[in-house]
């Protein structure tokens, strides 16, 4: 059975339905935290998994940078919008947010399963290609770059409409708090990746990857199937009909940093972005140079994740009773 689920913020037009009960509230968050596991595959299990794909190939650090760093950077900026921009104006019988995370799930499993395979098709299309193969290293890093770039491409479509799912359906004085129980399940995602799994990279990498995959996949499609959405109240459908055609919302990503409280918001996310990122794609070959055992890296990782956890909860309550924004720019300061 589907969980018949209403937006409930009164000051939003998407109101009409009325509050949910504890019960309810209870089966949406379980549902959300299942989806939230499989979106917080790409940073806790599928990124450390192509580090190590990637350092097992011996790829310069120019490419690395470029693979996990800059291409990503440069795909958020026209998938982001284009996905929540066509998601905000569908209109269909599962609602607007389902069928992309419907779409996206499968395209991220199937190309983490490629990337599992690439090895072995790499040395299929270099025997197929003769003399015309650029080199097997060569073959391996281009598929590598077609797997990675379509799984990256699903997961930040998934990332974008699973946010508007959950501000379409959580109450407004709840959302701090719904966000920290996801942020603990993605952190204990993590620290069961890294202290069970991550070490296991060395001899079963494709099989880690085709996990990863799986619980990428069915963690979002169960939630999409079983979280219904509530179809939109009559004030708030489009004023035009929904364009058929795929566009890029230019006028729309103008007229967003327009206002001055977005301009300031993707600063933000740039400086955190621009200040974690470097750690974030390196630390793996760092702690490979230093000779730390991928064991103890789990170790120390998966603790690192466990204080994140202990202080998630809080951040959301303070995030709830102060706003957002007042809670991180202090943080930040501090």
């Amino acid at each position: 059975m589907r969980l018949a689920l209403g937006p409930v913020r009164a000051a939003s037009p998407l109101a009409a339905a009325p509050p949910l009960g504890i019960a309810a509230l209870l089966a949406l968050l379980c549902w959300l935290l299942l989806g939230d596991v499989g979106i917080a595959m790409r940073e806790r299990g599928a990124v450390p998994s192509a580090l190590e794909l990637l350092r097992r190939h011996a790829e310069s650090d120019t490419t690395v940078s470029l693979l996990m760093s800059t291409v990503p950077a440069v795909l958020s900026l026209l998938v982001v919008p284009l996905v929540g921009f066509h998601s905000d104006r569908c209109r269909s019988r599962l609602g607007r947010r389902t069928p992309y995370l419907l779409a996206a799930a499968p395209i991220g499993g199937i190309a983490l399963l490629g990337l599992a395979a690439s090895p072995m098709l790499a040395g299929t299309l270099d025997t197929a290609l003769g003399g015309w193969s650029p080199g097997l290293r060569n073959c391996r890093l281009a598929l590598f770059c077609l797997f990675w770039t379509a799984f990256d491409c699903a997961a930040m479509s998934a990332i974008s409409v699973f946010n508007g799912l959950v501000n379409d359906l959580v109450p407004a004085g709840l959302l701090g708090r719904f966000f920290a129980g996801f942020r603990i399940a993605g952190l204990t995602a993590g620290i069961a990746y890294h202290n069970w799994i991550f070490a296991l990279t060395d001899q079963y990498l494709n099989e880690v990857l085709i996990g990863v995959g799986l619980v990428f996949c069915l963690s979002i499609v169960a939630m999409a199937l079983m979280v219904k959405e509530t179809p939109l109240a009559p004030d708030v459908a489009p004023a035009n009909p929904p364009e058929r055609r795929l566009r890029f919302p230019f006028e729309h990503v103008l007229e967003c940093f327009r206002y001055r409280p977005y301009g300031w918001a993707v600063a933000a996310f740039l400086l955190a972005s621009a200040t974690f990122s470097p750690f974030n794609t390196f630390y793996l070959h760092y702690a490979h140079a230093a000779g730390i055992p991928k064991g103890t890296l789990g170790t120390l990782t998966a603790a690192g994740y466990a204080v994140s956890i202990l202080s998630a909860f809080a951040m959301g309550w303070l995030a709830d009773r102060f706003g957002a924004a007042r809670v991180s720019t202090i943080i930040m300061a501090i």
